[in-house]
């Protein structure tokens, strides 16, 4: 994962989003 101070938030906003997608569809090795 990247450390980028700056963009951090915004990671984790998506990162989160992606993976209530990722559950919903069930393809947890797209996340990886």
């Amino acid at each position: 994962m990247r450390s980028d101070t700056a963009t951090v938030e915004t990671d984790e906003s998506e990162f989160e989003i992606r993976q209530d997608k990722l559950f919903a569809t069930g393809d947890l090795e797209v996340g990886q």
